[in-house]
């Protein structure tokens, strides 16, 4: 059964973040997801720790959120900036312990890992797999946000 609702949760996941819709289960992927003693451990299933999906998506529902309040004109900006950095200081933070983590099994075994099962190694995967969805998810945020962001800056520099 945990196989079948990390399954359905990664789908919701990545479907709202293609898609630009609210994810269908995201009261169920918060629940879920989001300890770190969950019984779902995507890790296990699509090698991507949970914490990076789990942004990804926040980001679809804060996408969702934002359309919403465009449509009703009621867009408080300071709030959208607010959500997104947010989500950015966490995604930078565990962006920079993979970076970390990866630069550290590069300078232990060099540029070319020498032992064929440490370049294979369970945990360098996850690292690695964890790594590009952390970086897409921080295209993701950029995409959505960046326009609102940039000028909430410029208001703040003025």
């Amino acid at each position: 059964m945990v196989v079948f609702s990390g399954v359905i949760i990664t789908f919701d996941i990545l479907g709202s973040a293609s898609t630009g819709l609210r994810p269908q289960y995201a009261d169920i992927c918060a629940a879920a997801l989001d300890n770190a003693d969950s019984k779902v451990q995507l890790q296990h299933l699509m090698d991507c720790k949970n914490w990076v999906m789990t942004i990804i998506r926040e980001i679809a529902v804060l996408e969702d959120w934002k359309k919403g309040m465009v449509s009703d004109g009621v867009l408080n900006v300071r709030e959208l900036v607010r959500r997104a950095g947010d989500i950015e200081q966490r995604l930078e933070i565990g962006t920079a312990k993979l970076t970390e983590r990866l630069l550290q099994v590069s300078n232990r075994y060099g540029a070319y890992v020498k032992n064929y099962m440490d370049r294979c190694s369970k945990d360098l995967v996850v690292s690695k797999i964890t790594h590009v969805f952390a970086c897409a998810a921080q295209v993701y945020l950029n995409a959505s946000f960046l326009a609102q962001i940039q000028n909430s800056q410029k208001c703040v520099n003025v």
